[in-house]
């Protein structure tokens, strides 16, 4: 879809009614945007999707009833053409990684400016991926270790490694 030559049909879906009344009235002013519906949960969304037809469906995470990781992996399973960009106030890896991996393309926190939103819209649209200058932080902070690959090593493993590196030391002196 070229969003510069048609308009983006949105879905809404949020458990604050106040939030989605608001996104609605803002989105509506953007030329090339239309809301074509609103859900409060994920299994209402669901019903709704395949009436309404959105090119993309702007949901939040933490929802009453489905999750918005559950939707969008069955969003994934029964429309893979479907964009789902996540609005979210989790900056929380874990969360950012499962949607994802379940087939979101993309992730804004609800912090971002509405100028941010309307781009990540038309980016995921587009069949991009957008993620916000948060989320993405939050997904390449490195935790505990600062080797990625040895944080997700099990003793074991780590062991090994240390015994090999031992060993490649020891014939390098020799």
């Amino acid at each position: 879809m070229n969003t510069s030559e048609s308009v983006v049909r949105v879905m809404l879906v949020d458990d604050h009614i106040l939030v989605l009344e608001g996104i609605r009235a803002r989105l509506e002013q953007e030329k090339g945007i239309e809301v074509v519906g609103q859900a409060t949960d994920g299994l209402e969304a669901l019903e709704l999707v395949k009436d309404l037809q959105p090119d993309v469906v702007m949901m939040d995470v933490s929802m009453p009833n489905m999750n918005g990781i559950e939707t969008t992996k069955i969003f994934q399973e029964r429309y893979p053409e479907l964009k789902v960009l996540i609005l979210s106030m989790h900056d929380n890896r874990e969360y950012i990684s499962q949607l994802m991996f379940h087939g979101a393309k993309g992730y804004i926190l609800k912090d971002v400016s509405v100028e941010e939103m309307v781009r990540a819209i038309r980016t995921v649209a587009d069949g991009a991926t957008y993620i916000c200058r948060a989320a993405t932080e939050t997904l390449f902070r490195h935790g505990e270790s600062s080797d990625p690959v040895a944080s997700k090593l099990t003793r074991r493993e780590s062991n090994s490694v240390e015994s090999g590196q031992r060993t490649q030391q020891q014939s390098d002196i020799e």
